[in-house]
């Protein structure tokens, strides 16, 4: 009857600390996923079209994107050779004079974003490391993943200057809580596996206890 029970007691703690182990493992995987895409996130464009915005006309290209979590997508005036923190004042000279608007697309064609360009009121923002831009206009980093068509039209060109080239590019702005689902995942995992541990010292404990008890009963 005892060693039944110890079969018993060792197969459901078993089954237990296996499905922790499991979650846990899944978790970690899924935070990994979740950290390499912010990563990314954070370093790249996800812009596939090269705008000029100091020529009037109508520009067509795409995004990329992959993370839903993201704060906001902007569309910003891209400097080649690139603005700095110490060339606000040149930035907000360069973009004058632009007017236009941009739209975005799904796949299915329904506009998700139709505005016009900021161009009476730049923002200068940092983009990427030590890198600045103007921004131009900017749509919710909510939208489903997926490739988003964009359409752009300059009716006035930004004055440009300073032998620098302007381009509509886009990018994520990252608030910092993008990264909290690959922080909740891994603080599962922990738990998961922390609990993995304390089923199986649990169920060493119980077994000790029967084999006690069994040997008790051997003795009387």
């Amino acid at each position: 009857m005892k060693t039944g029970t110890k079969r018993i007691v060792r197969g459901v703690f078993g089954v237990m600390a296996c499905v922790l182990v499991a979650v846990g493992a899944l978790c970690v995987c899924e935070g990994h996923k979740e950290q390499v895409l912010f990563e990314k996130a954070s370093r790249e464009s996800i812009s596939g079209m090269n705008a000029d915005v100091t020529r009037p006309g109508a520009y067509s290209g795409a995004i990329e994107h992959f993370l839903p979590t993201a704060h906001e997508i902007f569309f910003y005036a891209g400097a080649s050779p690139a603005f700095h923190k110490e060339d606000e004042k040149a930035a907000a000279a360069a973009v004058e004079g632009l007017a236009g608007s941009l739209t975005v697309t799904d796949a299915a064609g329904k506009k998700v974003l139709d505005t016009a360009i900021y161009g009476d009121e730049p923002w200068f923002t940092p983009i990427g490391d030590e890198e600045y831009g103007i921004l131009l206009a900017k749509a919710p980093g909510s939208l489903r993943p997926g490739r988003y068509g964009v359409a752009v039209n300059v009716t006035s060109g930004a004055r440009g200057g300073n032998g620098r080239t302007l381009t509509l590019r886009a990018r994520y702005f990252l608030c910092g809580l993008e990264r909290l689902p690959a922080f909740l995942l891994y603080a599962i995992a922990t738990v998961s596996f922390a609990a993995a541990l304390g089923t199986g010292l649990a169920c060493l404990g119980l077994t000790r206890n029967i084999n006690r008890a069994t040997r008790a009963g051997d003795a009387g």
